[in-house]
């Protein structure tokens, strides 16, 4: 993807790059997972569900943001492997580089 992005912006006239972000693999990886979650506005923040399924869910009153278990987790093994811990800074980091969101408490959510 990253090769696709650098060859359509070395063809543009415009200045693309200013305004382009530098994601790791995994980092888009998480991107594109809370992107394609239907984001569902909630009194405290929003849920983010696919298929009907809860994968994420976002509380701005207490900056929490929960990733679930059994919806999240798998898929982040399967392609990485991340620790717990691995796992909890690639979704802070990715909420900041995406969302702008600083600060929050990243949470394992269960079923």
């Amino acid at each position: 993807m990253k090769k696709l992005i650098k060859k359509i912006l070395k063809e543009s006239d415009f200045d693309w790059a200013v305004s382009i972000k530098e994601y790791t693999e995994e980092e888009e990886f998480v991107i594109d997972l809370i992107e394609s979650c239907e984001k569902i506005r909630t009194d405290s923040g929003f849920l983010y569900k696919k298929d009907g399924d809860l994968y994420f869910k976002q509380n701005d009153k207490i900056k929490f943001f929960h990733y679930h278990i059994e919806n999240v987790v798998p898929l982040l093994d399967s392609e990485f492997d991340l620790s717990y811990q691995g796992r909890k800074d690639v979704i802070n980091s990715s909420l900041e580089k995406l969302y702008g969101l600083k600060g929050y408490k990243i949470v394992l959510m269960g079923g």
